[in-house]
């Protein structure tokens, strides 16, 4: 299918977008939500750059010309705007020019729409996350168009189909993912440690690859304690929101009293503020410990008010990773030939001394990569960087590793 194809089959359902350009005069590193620039549609935006014919029109450009796009929702949560603001500290200090499309909803057409739009940015790379959209699909567009491409927080199992489309893809470049086993486990035996025995859980949608794995930690977990799950809410249209934490905490405290941990397996950032509220009022606080996957914004508070008794998040660096990897491809210097998938770590948060830590650095610093450490991951500035380098980068990543590089 050609991109005309794709176009006329998805236009219907568009959705009205913003294009907003950074480039690197603008300042460098800006908080996300405010660059100054103008907002472009889909029909105002710059055409799109032809597909390469070959790896040298690819690398033509001269180093500080390529596009490096993403999606940005728009969210200012605790997990999407700190992995937003370094991937723009890390495309600007890497020379190139930050490109966002924003979308009114999550659907596949608007995610469709979305990555159009970037492509008639001119953008010559997009990091994408990875769900809305079959692999299949993204790879024809991307490789339609000549655009290189990288997924976030995502793993492709091999022997799958859509393992077989990327690794098929003449554009794509890399995923990164995170060990949703263990971190699902992780969380799941905070609670056990604390004598938890009956659960309630929040989830995300059965059947995906993060869910499985997700659900695989879990259970394991359960096994190893001796718990077990009363009840899930998997319901995406629940999870997404304050309200909807609120709605499905009420639910299981009329339905199983005999609750006595909630762990929230994703989309804590979303749903934490409406289940603490519900168990304020329950008078449950302290006695109904909670466990999280994916940091909130409100989370020190929580801890404070004995209301959270775990979290793990901090996973924002996979499109910084995939940026090094791309723009150092576009450049003409790649770091590997091959199409590779990169773990990306989590932070743990469960001891006061190390929440306050955590809190410190956020307060004081909040820096992840300086520009200056990520203009030295450009082979052009600094030739004895590697991808074992950049490896070593991602596997050193942690809360000693952030304080001891920006720790104040």
């Amino acid at each position: 299918m050609k991109m005309k194809r794709i176009i006329a089959l998805f236009m219907a359902a568009v959705m009205v977008f913003s294009l907003t350009a950074c480039s690197q005069e603008t300042g460098g590193a800006q908080d996300a939500a405010g660059s100054g620039e103008e907002t472009q549609s889909a029909a105002d935006s710059e055409e799109a750059q032809p597909a390469a014919d070959s790896e040298e029109s690819t690398i033509s450009k001269e180093a500080g010309h390529f596009k490096i796009g993403t999606i940005d929702m728009g969210s200012a949560d605790a997990t999407s705007a700190p992995l937003l603001n370094q991937l723009r500290t890390t495309v600007e200090a890497m020379g190139c020019e930050y490109v966002t499309a924003t979308a009114s909803e999550m659907s596949a057409e608007a995610t469709i729409a979305a990555y159009q739009n970037l492509i008639a940015a001119g953008c010559d790379g997009i990091i994408v996350t990875y769900g809305q959209v079959n692999a299949d699909m993204m790879a024809q567009m991307f490789d339609d168009a000549g655009v290189l491409w990288s997924t976030y927080w995502y793993h492709f199992v091999e022997g799958t189909d859509e393992y077989e489309a990327v690794m098929n893809s003449e554009t794509f470049v890399s995923s990164t993912y995170e060990d949703d086993v263990n971190s699902a486990y992780w969380a799941a035996s905070e609670l056990g440690k604390k004598g938890c025995k009956k659960l309630c859980m929040v989830g995300l949608p059965a059947g995906g690859v993060t869910a499985n794995m997700r659900d695989e930690g879990i259970k394991k977990a359960c096994e190893e304690y001796g718990m077990e799950i009363l009840a899930e809410e998997r319901d995406f249209s629940l999870t997404i929101s304050s309200a909807g934490g609120a709605t499905i905490t009420e639910r299981f405290l009329t339905a199983y009293p005999e609750c006595d941990g909630i762990l929230i397996a994703g989309m804590t950032q979303f749903v934490l503020a409406g289940v603490v509220q519900t168990l304020e009022q329950a008078g449950k606080v302290g006695t109904i410990p909670i466990s999280g996957i994916d940091f909130n914004e409100y989370q020190f508070d929580y801890f404070d008010r004995s209301a959270l008794n775990s979290i793990i998040g901090g996973h924002f660096c996979g499109p910084t990773y995939s940026a090094i990897l791309m723009i150092n491809q576009l450049n003409g210097t790649p770091l590997t030939t091959d199409k590779v998938q990169i773990e990306n770590m989590f932070i743990e948060l469960n001891d006061p001394e190390e929440v306050q830590k955590y809190a410190d650095w956020l307060e004081n610093s909040g820096t992840i990569y300086s520009a200056d450490e990520i203009s030295k991951c450009l082979v052009a500035n600094n030739p004895d960087f590697t991808y074992d380098d950049l490896i070593e980068m991602a596997n050193a990543y942690c809360l000693d590793d952030l304080l001891a590089r920006h720790g104040n």
